[in-house]
């Protein structure tokens, strides 16, 4: 004989929805949890408890993808999938007014390449102009700055001296640098730099006699030159 049902088909029918069991216990954001606030979302196991409205004006994804649901509660949070506690709460530092959470906090170069990503994600574009504004200011590797620009489709007028940097540097592009930048991208500034350099030892070669010995033209500068002439070529862009 089967052992009985531990619930019946009609118990089944007319259960209410439980809680999750005691035991289970989110972690409350120690900065975004407000205690006036009317959405309630999980993040990997920490709640956050925000506000629809600043949600709403900051990140357009939100609206769309809350819209039909109630706040949530501590009990039943909504889940919020696709990001990490982190990132989320770099992104809440932005979007959020002053008043509500602190002063704006001092971010790295590292984190404001998250919230750049996580505005482009939530469609925040207060936050994504901030991110740009600030990854302008600060000092970042040649490559990285590339892939970053073409990643979020931010435009090329502002790397061209990073395509420049790369193209007359001794040094072709890494195997890890090729990763970052993907192949279509590596490929062509590949391409970019290798006709800069020969371009350049060809001048170099027809001009070697005819230039006066006390006074010849530095290999770096010659370089410089023609990459100056060739880059609105490869990228399109042209200097006003």
């Amino acid at each position: 004989m089967n052992p009985p049902d531990p619930l019946s088909q009609s118990d089944a029918q007319t259960a209410a929805p439980q809680p999750w069991p005691a035991f289970v216990r989110y972690t409350r954001h120690p900065d975004y949890y407000f205690e006036d606030g009317n959405l309630t979302i999980l993040v990997d196991d920490v709640l956050f408890k925000l506000h629809r409205a600043v949600l709403a004006s900051g990140a357009s994804a939100f609206t769309d993808r809350f819209s039909h649901h109630d706040g949530g509660s501590d009990e039943w949070p909504l889940p919020l999938s696709g990001t990490r506690v982190r990132e989320f709460a770099m992104f809440l530092s932005v979007i959020y007014p002053a008043s509500r959470a602190g002063t704006l906090k001092s971010h790295t170069l590292e984190e404001w390449i998250v919230i750049l990503d996580q505005s482009y994600k939530w469609g925040c574009s207060a936050g994504r102009a901030m991110a740009v504004e600030y990854l302008q200011s600060l000092s970042m590797d040649h490559v990285l700055k590339i892939a970053i620009w073409k990643k979020y489709e931010l435009g090329e007028a502002y790397i061209i001296p990073s395509y420049h940097a790369i193209c007359i540097r001794q040094h072709p592009l890494s195997a890890a640098e090729g990763k970052l930048l993907g192949l279509d991208a590596a490929v062509r500034l590949a391409a970019m730099r290798d006709k800069v350099q020969q371009d350049a030892m060809t001048y170099l070669k027809e001009i070697l006699e005819s230039v006066s010995p006390g006074n010849p033209l530095s290999t770096d500068r010659v370089k410089e030159l023609v990459c100056r002439a060739s880059l609105p070529r490869y990228v399109g862009y042209h200097e006003s």
